[in-house]
Order: structure tokens, then C-alpha cells, then sequence
């Protein structure tokens, strides 16, 4: 996995109490890589908006990252995912 110690601390912060299942996906799980933002996939019934937007300003209060992290939100129970 490639994240430094502070983006990893950062994130921790940010997705503590995010109910639900976290994933960290994409270029960053592959030590062979270079670059590319840090993608995370989370399942959970809480709204995507306020959860991302509480995610993203944790994230910052804790550690400004410069790469970009993209934040795909799934609600297991709404019906419009399916």
C-alpha cells in the first residue's frame, strides 16, 4: 500500500466513525505503482453527501494532502444502486 504515514493518519481520522465497510482500492493497493489518486469505496446507509463532505474536511483539518482522494460512496439499501 502506498500512502505516507501522515496521509494514513489523516484518513484514519477522517473515516473513524464512518458507519459502514471501508475500502481502499485502485493504483494505491500496488506498491509496483507510481502516483494516482487515493481511491476509497465505502459501503454505508449514512447520506454520501454529508458523509463526504465530513470525510473531506477531517481529512484536511488533519493532514492537506496534495493528491486527490475520491471518495465512491455505496448505499447497500437504495434502491437506485441496484
Amino acid at each position: 500500500m502506498r500512502l505516507y504515514p501522515d496521509e494514513i493518519d489523516a484518513l484514519k481520522f477522517a473515516l473513524k466513525k464512518v458507519r459502514g465497510e471501508v475500502y481502499l482500492f485502485g493504483s494505491r493497493v500496488n506498491d509496483r505503482e507510481k502516483g494516482g489518486d487515493i481511491d476509497i469505496l465505502i459501503f454505508s446507509s449514512d447520506s454520501d453527501y454529508e458523509l463526504s463532505l465530513n470525510i473531506k474536511c477531517k481529512k484536511i483539518s488533519k493532514c492537506e494532502m496534495s493528491e486527490t482522494v475520491l471518495l465512491m460512496i455505496i448505499c447497500p439499501n437504495n434502491e437506485k444502486n441496484v
